[in-house]
């Protein structure tokens, strides 16, 4: 017998968070004014990812032990026959499996600037403007796999590698009593749990 669940989860923390949009014009002259515009987008995206991945087999398997003895029957001609005593049952049942499964967390914050400011003459805008956009994000994960080493039911171990990001990625020597069991045909069985967290520098453009 085998199952595989899947279930994950991901929604805007902010997404009833308007955004911000500001476009101001102040008049000098006829046809001559300053402009300022500023727009500010703000979203913390947050996602969850649960897996579970087993297989199994049962085996069962009984036997009947058939055993003979000698009784005297007597009749009335007398005699000597042989009949069957009986029987002992035995069972054996053996089981073998594996599972898998891992559980991954993150959440985050992002943000996008727009700046513009100058002149506009006669509907021609003289200025400058810039882009900001920044990044944060914190995460969780934790795997755990069992295998008993037979062939047939044996389960891949999920790796530990962070699901919702590929900017962070966890050493090889704190993995190392998981990465064992990963590797290994003999069968065990291993856990690992992680955390994570980075934020970028702001990435500016002008023009």
């Amino acid at each position: 017998a085998s199952t595989a669940i899947v279930r994950s989860f991901e929604k805007d923390l902010l997404e009833r968070l308007p955004k911000v949009d500001l476009d101001v014009t102040v008049p000098v002259f006829i046809a001559v004014g300053f402009f300022f515009k500023l727009t500010l987008d703000l979203r913390a995206p947050t996602q969850f990812l649960a897996q579970v991945d087993g297989h199994g087999r049962v085996n069962a398997t009984v036997e009947y032990n058939w055993g003979s003895g000698i009784i005297d029957i007597v009749g009335s001609s007398g005699g000597v026959g042989t009949t069957t005593l009986g029987s002992q049952p035995s069972a054996l049942v053996a089981g073998t499996g594996g599972l898998s499964a891992r559980i991954s967390g993150s959440s985050g914050m992002n943000a996008k600037l727009y700046v513009a400011a100058g002149i506009n003459v006669g509907g021609v805008a003289i200025g400058v403007s810039a882009e900001a956009e920044w990044e944060a994000r914190v995460g969780i994960d934790a795997v755990m796999c069992a295998n008993d080493g037979s062939d047939d039911v044996f389960v891949s171990c999920y790796a530990m590698n962070p699901a919702f990001t590929e900017l962070v990625e966890y050493r090889e020597n704190d993995m190392e009593a998981y990465t064992k069991v990963l590797n290994s045909n003999q069968g065990g069985v291993g856990a690992a749990i992680g955390a994570w967290f980075y934020a970028t520098m702001p990435r500016i453009s002008i023009g």
